[in-house]
């Protein structure tokens, strides 16, 4: 098994809290637009799978150092679009001990920033579609372990979180912050199903399988966020599987299941594809669709 390489682009976005968002007509049932939404997705692995497509080596010369060795911080994005909302984020993990790949003390910064299409309604019966944006910043530090469950990331940190209202003329207006303590926790595990599976063949059960689970809570909302995705190996580096995730606050909850596509790269950069369904608490379900990112410095 390769020495796993965690994805800390994995960070919750911002989700409506007091607001109803509003969502227009549509002819097709979220259910009919996510099945076409994991056609293209089983595609795109197909695509994937195919030999020297996504496991193109770095060339390292004779002499110099592998390239763990190299780099002590990952820079990362994220962003996700749906119906009536679009998210995106980015940030940074820095190695204290200077080799990211490896066990040792770490620091995180992340900044997320949303925006919500909800719908406003005045006393006397208008209504009005009025975008509404939730800024959250978090900074961490804590530490990541090669553990006997999978590469592991345990860290505490600061949020800070900014939301607009709308007020009684519709117009958005930022709140002041407000700040808590912040949590996350990491596990990624590469390892076959079977412990000792046949070496020879091509049974499944030879290929590495992956379990990703994240996560995210803060006390500024306060907000809990934790997704779990797994799935085998389609190439060396690309796996790809079903996905759950859950978000938590005290007058929101929020459902996604979906599928994605984790660790194709073009060039340095290391990608990762998913969508699906989203099913808010008294809402309408929805599909969505996100892109993640993150590159080795």
């Amino acid at each position: 098994m390769r020495f796993a390489r965690p994805l800390p682009g994995a960070v919750a976005a911002p989700r409506p809290r007091r607001f109803k968002a509003a969502s227009r007509n549509r002819s097709q049932s979220p259910i009919i637009r996510a099945a076409r939404l994991f056609s293209g997705v089983m595609l795109f692995m197909l695509l994937l799978g195919r030999p020297g497509f996504a496991d193109m080596p770095h060339a390292v010369k004779d002499g110099e150092p592998p390239v763990s060795d190299r780099y002590d911080r990952v820079l990362f994005g994220s962003a996700e679009l749906a119906e009536v909302s679009i998210f995106g984020g980015s940030g940074f993990k820095h190695s204290l001990s200077g080799n990211i790949e490896a066990p040792g003390p770490i620091a995180m910064l992340m900044t997320n920033l949303g925006a919500t299409r909800e719908r406003w309604e005045a006393p006397d019966g208008f209504t009005a579609h009025v975008p509404r944006m939730t800024q959250i910043t978090r900074i961490y530090f804590g530490r990541q372990e090669n553990t006997a469950l999978g590469f592991m990331t345990l860290a505490a940190g600061l949020e800070i979180r900014r939301a607009q209202a709308l007020g009684d003329d519709a117009l958005p207006r930022w709140q002041p912050p407000r700040t808590g303590a912040a949590l996350i926790a990491e596990l990624w595990r590469e390892a076959p199903l079977r412990a000792h599976a046949p070496q020879s063949g091509q049974s499944w059960s030879n290929r590495p399988f992956l379990t990703h689970a994240t996560i995210m809570a803060g006390s500024a909302g306060p907000s809990l966020w934790a997704r779990v995705a797994t799935g085998p190996a389609l190439t060396q580096k690309v796996f790809a599987g079903p996905e759950a995730s859950v978000y938590l606050e005290p007058d929101y909850r929020e459902l996604r299941l979906g599928a994605h596509v984790t660790g194709f790269a073009i060039g340095p950069l290391t990608l990762r594809l998913a969508g699906g369904i989203v099913m808010p608490q008294g809402g309408r379900s929805d599909v969505y669709i996100g892109l993640q990112g993150h590159i080795l410095r």
